[in-house]
């Protein structure tokens, strides 16, 4: 605590008289004297300071100018035609999405190799290999070759000893197969039906899904109505046959490419609008699926829906080199 003494200036002030008269103050009066410095001394120490320095010295912290900010790095600058620019940034905008697709997808298929397993023939297996093609995924594609000696087809002797083995179990000792990440699947619609649906090409959710299901299921029914007309593919033909082939393009095909075309979505897609699996088997089973492919277009060149999708599928860059690079074979 800090002790404050009020020392007046009457204290120390000599009176007129006195001056007057110079008179020999005793010794209690020059003790008190001195008491009263040693008081005005102390006083002057112990007083605080008057707070109008403090307020000048806060005002003059207040007043200093900030530091300047330091100066911005030097931009860098690129001449680039306008050409060079649009192909820069078509390659960079390229490569970014490929690397999201890869990096970011969910799908099993992208992260995990898988085999598939089946004859050297389009047959069966060709929707699954569209789709792979479309969604430009890596597999391993196993055919086992076979040839038609004695008008029945004799298959390589590895088929035997992988179905001895197991491998074809999964689809009661039959091909098709797809391995993944060990597992075994079986049934190609099952198989299509599961690598679409990882690849995202089963619609939006579950009315899309069942709409895609539906599509697949109509070009399943017309696909086995031919199959009717036209017997063993192995068998000669006959004349029998060769007729019945003729009233299929020319009436029963066209009527049902008419009733399917009105359910065909819009905008060259068979449900929503993205590339889905009804897509994919609704162009394998018109342009790969019937012994005379003229024959069979003519039966849909009045469905301009399905044409767009064929068109659309067609012109995919993935299944351009599919169809360039896949081997040929008669099936």
């Amino acid at each position: 605590p800090r002790i404050h003494v009020v020392v007046t200036a009457s204290m120390f002030a000599a009176t007129p008289s006195a001056l007057k008269t110079p008179t020999r103050c005793p010794t209690s009066c020059r003790r008190a004297r001195g008491a009263r410095v040693v008081a005005k001394e102390a006083a002057s120490t112990l007083a605080p300071q008057p707070s109008h320095s403090r307020v000048q010295e806060v005002f003059s912290i207040a007043a200093r100018k900030p530091p300047p900010p330091p100066p911005p790095p030097p931009k860098m600058s690129l001449s680039l035609t306008p050409v060079q620019a649009f192909g820069a940034g078509f390659v960079a905008s390229a490569a970014i999405i490929k690397a999201h697709v890869k990096a970011k997808s969910g799908s099993v298929l992208r992260r995990n190799k898988p085999t598939l397993r089946y004859f050297d023939a389009r047959g069966a297996a060709e929707v699954i290999r569209t789709i792979f093609a479309v969604a430009e995924v890596d597999y391993v594609d196993r055919r086992y070759t076979f040839s038609m000696d004695g008008g029945k087809p004799q298959v390589e002797e590895q088929h035997a000893i992988d179905k001895d083995e197991g491998m074809f179990d999964a689809n009661l000792k039959r091909l098709p197969i797809l391995e993944v990440k060990g597992e075994r699947l079986g049934q190609s619609p099952a198989i299509a039906r599961y690598i679409a649906e990882d690849l995202g090409m089963m619609g939006k959710g579950s009315i899309e899904k069942a709409k895609i299901d539906a599509y697949c299921e109509h070009i399943k029914d017309m696909s086995t109505a031919y199959g009717k007309v036209r017997g063993n593919p192995f068998a000669p033909l006959t004349p029998e046959i060769e007729a019945a082939k003729a009233t299929w393009y020319n009436d029963t095909m066209k009527t049902w490419m008419a009733k399917l075309e009105i359910v065909t979505g819009e905008g060259g897609y068979a449900v929503g609008k993205n590339i889905s699996l009804a897509d994919v088997v609704l162009y394998v089973t018109l342009t790969q699926s019937f012994d005379d492919g003229e024959k069979a277009q003519a039966a849909y060149a009045d469905c301009a829906k399905i044409n767009a999708i064929v068109d659309r599928i067609g012109n995919n860059a993935g299944v351009k080199r599919w169809l360039a690079t896949r081997p040929d074979n008669r099936f």
